[in-house]
This record gives C-alpha cells, sequence and structure tokens, in this order.
C-alpha cells in the first residue's frame, strides 16, 4: 500500500493523466477534485474515513487519518501497471507528452 499526506491544494496524479486535489478536509471525510491533465473538471469524490473507495479503474483509495490542514491516504494498486505520484514531482513535459499521446 501507498501512503501518502497531502494538505488542501495538494494533488496526486494518476498515469499521468489524471489529477485528484484535496479540496475539503472535514471531520471523517476528504473531498477530491478529479480533472484531466489537461485541466478539464471531471468531479468530486468524497473519501469518508476507514472505508475503501475505488477511484479510477485499478485503484483503490482509503482515507486513513485526516486532521485541519493535512490528510493521509492509502492506495492499492498494482504498482506494475499504474503509477501514482505526488504532482509536484512529475514534470510538466511528462504530462504534456502523456495528453499528446492521448489526443
Amino acid at each position: 500500500m501507498l501512503v501518502l499526506s497531502r494538505e488542501v491544494g495538494q494533488s496526486f496524479i494518476i498515469n499521468e493523466s489524471v489529477v485528484f486535489t484535496v479540496a475539503v478536509i472535514g471531520a471523517d471525510f476528504v473531498d477530491l477534485l478529479q480533472t484531466g491533465a489537461e485541466g478539464r473538471k471531471r468531479g468530486v469524490i468524497t473519501l469518508t474515513k476507514g472505508n475503501r473507495q475505488q477511484i479510477m479503474q485499478g485503484v483503490t483509495a482509503l482515507l486513513i487519518h485526516e486532521q485541519a490542514d493535512r490528510a493521509r491516504f492509502g492506495f492499492e494498486y498494482p504498482s506494475e501497471l499504474i503509477s501514482i505520484r505526488r504532482l509536484e514531482l512529475v514534470p510538466k513535459q511528462r504530462i504534456q507528452a502523456a495528453l499528446i499521446s492521448v489526443t
């Protein structure tokens, strides 16, 4: 299981094509804004503490812990097929290259 901590406004990216940004951290829940890497909004996913939820094909997320300004997530996924990274660690050129190959 991959574990990431994120604050409101911070993001993670799956397969360099779908971005999830922490929009709201509440008591026992977190709202994630889902967008394509090109910036098009796809919706909001609410994770509740202790409940596993599929957020993409092959990716299950779990809200492990939340506090006022930070949430800790766990991810279960086949790491040989899917990549999950903090958005700030992915070079913009790689995201743009992924977009070009999809269009």
